[in-house]
């Protein structure tokens, strides 16, 4: 699902190109870390990130990475402009990045919300489509499973071009307090890669 979420976005919802320049927020986290690869399978001239997980995201192919807790992220971004920018962390703060960094006629693609109830968001989604109209697109959507993308990434996966990257494996027994254990940090936004829990009998 987290590959076919990135995939999607990037080459559906953001209508990317061969020498195309994308930035990505969160590109350590499950989706992130497939869209940095994604991107240069599909034959981006640049891939920018932020996180804190530098050599992680290196390592998967990113030619910048910018990390949040030490720089600020616009300023490190300079004039740069991409056609797409992929969020897949949330907030104010990003949108508001996104739009300066953003080239005319490019896409703002997102997973996620603000963190704010469903009331709040829609008018922020209404007025983001308005802004946008007058110089990149807006999509916010939801992933549509099918065979046709397993196959691509199957594809690039056999080809050494893609690799899962896994945070952590939690151990049997599959109790309670291990899946809440689970929950806990993925809902922490701190992962890197997809968390497992493997059950061993």
């Amino acid at each position: 699902m987290a590959g076919q979420t990135a995939l999607q976005a990037l080459r559906d919802k953001g209508k990317m190109k061969v020498g195309d320049s994308i930035l990505i927020f969160g590109g350590s986290g499950g989706v992130g870390s497939l869209a940095i690869q994604f991107a240069k399978a599909l034959g981006a001239a640049k891939v920018t990130t932020t996180s804190s997980s530098v050599d992680l995201c290196k390592g998967l192919g990113a030619d910048e990475v910018i990390n949040y807790h030490n720089d600020d992220v616009l300023t490190k971004l300079g004039t740069d402009k991409f056609n797409v920018v992929f969020d897949t962390v949330g907030g104010i703060e990003n949108w508001k990045i996104g739009q300066k960094v953003i080239s005319k006629g490019g896409t703002y693609v997102s997973i996620v919300g603000d963190g704010v109830s469903l009331g709040k968001m829609i008018p922020r989604l209404i007025y983001r489509k308005y802004i946008a109209f007058w110089n990149c697109g807006y999509d916010i959507f939801f992933t549509e499973p099918n065979a046709g993308d397993l196959e691509t990434i199957r594809g690039w996966v056999e080809e050494g071009k893609v690799k899962a990257v896994m945070d952590q494996v939690k151990p049997f027994p599959f109790t309670l307090d291990g899946a809440k254990d689970l929950f806990t940090k993925m809902m922490s936004g701190r992962n890197k890669g997809k968390i497992t829990m493997t059950i061993k009998e």
